[in-house]
């Protein structure tokens, strides 16, 4: 298993440091506490590998995510699926389809912190998908992933010290090969799908979802 130090290096050199003080001071609760925020750092910057990633499907949309499904909405012919990730989940996401990712920048909203829009179309031709990057839309060959930063509650300002973008994407337009991973979120995190009503969901409310395995729906 494949360990994202990369997207946080200072928060292992932090707990790192804290437990060299303590060990210096021979203060135990130091010690135990430094070596608590190592092993959750660790533990939570983890990638594993997804089962299958190899194995292709074009009739099927895959979690982009691991979580618990919170919502199933649809409204204006197109489904909404809401992913919560509670920081024992992996905070990756990946492809739901294989195609064309078109991105938008990372944004802020009134409720939420950050914000970036993904849009993963299965026609390869970005050309002929012009002016249709909105979740209303009768586009049956688009997918849409919200990566969504929510606030922290009282612990927002840590998570701001220790974090200062917590949406960070490798891979943000271009092809993209389904169940590829692409980005992730750190900290407070919910990940919004929405796709065509012309599918047949494969999930309900309150079901634990795995990146890249979990089949959201089957095209029609």
């Amino acid at each position: 298993m494949e360990l994202l130090l990369k997207e946080a290096p200072h928060l292992l050199l932090l707990g790192i440091l804290l437990f060299v003080i303590g060990y210096n001071l021979k203060n135990n609760y130091i010690i135990i506490f430094a070596a608590v925020f190592t092993g959750f750092i660790l533990y939570f910057f983890r990638n594993p590998m997804i089962v299958n990633k190899d194995i292709i499907n074009p009739n099927v949309i895959f979690s982009p995510c691991m979580g618990k499904i919170t919502s199933i909405t649809k409204k204006d012919n197109i489904y909404e699926i809401s992913i919560y990730l509670s920081p024992l989940d992996v905070h990756v996401q990946c492809a739901p389809i294989s195609g064309y990712l078109k991105q938008s920048n990372i944004y802020k909203t009134n409720n939420d912190i950050e914000k970036c829009t993904s849009f993963f179309y299965k026609n390869k031709n970005k050309n002929k998908n012009k002016n249709k990057n909105n979740n209303k839309n009768n586009n049956k060959n688009l997918v849409r992933v919200d990566q969504i930063v929510s606030r922290f509650g009282k612990g927002e300002w840590l998570a701001k010290v220790l974090v200062k973008n917590r949406i960070n994407n490798w891979i943000t337009n271009g092809k993209i090969k389904q169940k590829q991973k692409y980005g992730m979120i750190r900290f407070g995190s919910r990940v919004n799908v929405y796709f065509n009503e012309n599918v047949k969901l494969n999930v309900k409310l309150n079901e634990r979802v795995n990146l890249g395995e979990t089949i959201l729906a089957f095209f029609k």
